[in-house]
């Protein structure tokens, strides 16, 4: 985040999330099942990619690999079901 005047990532719109917290095909597929089983909002969803985006910031997690966590969510297990 070098331009961006970020203090932490529950301070991101939803252009930076966009920017920042890209997500990778299966990310998408992930999300885009959850937002409609579990009628999430548009809201919910920034909320979602924000908090893997911490996550990933603490566990060091680069690239493509940022939003694995969420196929181990709960998110992930709800849709199981």
């Amino acid at each position: 985040m070098t331009d961006v005047k970020i203090a932490c990532n529950s301070d991101m719109r939803p252009a930076e999330v966009r920017q920042f917290c890209d997500l990778d095909d299966t990310g998408r597929a992930l999300m885009k099942a959850a937002m409609q089983q579990l009628q999430l909002s548009a809201r919910a969803y920034h909320r979602v990619l924000k908090l893997a985006r911490t996550i990933a910031d603490l566990s060091g997690a680069k690239g493509s690999s940022r939003l694995t966590w969420l196929r181990r969510s709960s998110i992930d297990r709800e849709l199981s079901k």
